[in-house]
């Protein structure tokens, strides 16, 4: 007849392989959330421009909007800005390129003068393919930053040989930087129409400094936004990101106005 072991002996078994299965769980608990909670790598994005990317620190802008949207890659953003530079500029003086071909940037964003596209639009195109190949051939992915008309009250429109008003010098920047961005199978950042929209449905939005062109901290965020739906993919709306300069209503309404521009965007064939 076999003997029976003691009651006090399974239990302690028992208990046992409880702790140990308890031990299995929490290791994989910490193991889980050690993945999950591991830091996103950088994405490395270059800007190329002029006063319209430099102002109010606005790579900066994107930077921040980017590090505050929660499970979305950051943006690690480089910039070869400086007052006046058209691309043909920065093609001939070698900065951008020598960053460019240092290769490690998965993204350029190029934008050229402001009024480029109205007067040299061939300059225009010859360089944004001139740059797209530099680019493409590091396996970057090329976006076009689509800038604004100068404000209707601006000068320019008076004291042009035939540019004669807002409407009119949007359409002709719009649809440079669209034939641009077909030509070279590049991404479209639509700036240029998100200050349209602001300016038509939310006037008292500021986004221009006094001069009629360069862009206020209002104009700069604005940029900053649609830059980073372009570059990311993301709804810039998910970002609780808001510059101190800005009323924190002011800087959500921006956010929205970029988001609504995207949208719209995409939609269009």
């Amino acid at each position: 007849m076999r003997r029976r072991r003691p009651r006090s002996r399974r239990r302690l078994a028992l208990a046992i392989a409880a702790l140990a299965l308890l031990a299995t769980a929490a290791a994989s608990r910490v193991h889980a959330t050690a993945v999950t909670e591991a830091p996103l790598t950088p994405q490395r994005v270059l800007l190329v421009g002029n006063s319209y990317t430099r102002f109010n620190m606005m790579p900066h802008l994107l930077a921040r909007l980017s590090e505050e949207v929660p499970g979305a890659r950051p943006l690690a953003v480089e910039a070869e800005a400086r007052p006046g530079r058209t691309l043909r500029m920065h093609w001939r003086d070698g900065r951008a390129l020598a960053l460019i071909r240092s290769g490690g940037f998965e993204q350029v964003v190029l934008q050229d003068h402001s009024m480029r596209t109205v007067d040299r639009p061939a300059e225009f195109a010859e360089y944004v393919a001139r740059f797209t190949q530099e680019i493409q051939a590091r396996s970057g992915r090329v976006v076009l930053y689509a800038t604004w008309p100068r404000h209707p009250t601006a000068r320019l429109y008076r004291q042009h040989p035939w540019l004669r008003s807002f409407d009119q010098m949007a359409e002709q920047v719009d649809a440079a930087y669209r034939g641009a961005a077909e030509n070279s199978a590049a991404a479209l950042a639509p700036v240029g129409p998100a200050f349209e929209r602001a300016l038509l449905s939310y006037p008292q939005l500021a986004l221009y400094r006094n001069d009629a062109t360069h862009p206020s901290m209002a104009g700069s965020f604005l940029a900053a936004c649609v830059l980073y739906g372009t570059l990311s993919g993301v709804d810039p709306t998910r970002s609780s990101y808001v510059p101190y300069e800005l009323a924190p209503a002011d800087a959500e309404l921006i956010k929205r106005i970029a988001a609504e521009t995207l949208a719209a965007r995409a939609r269009t064939p």
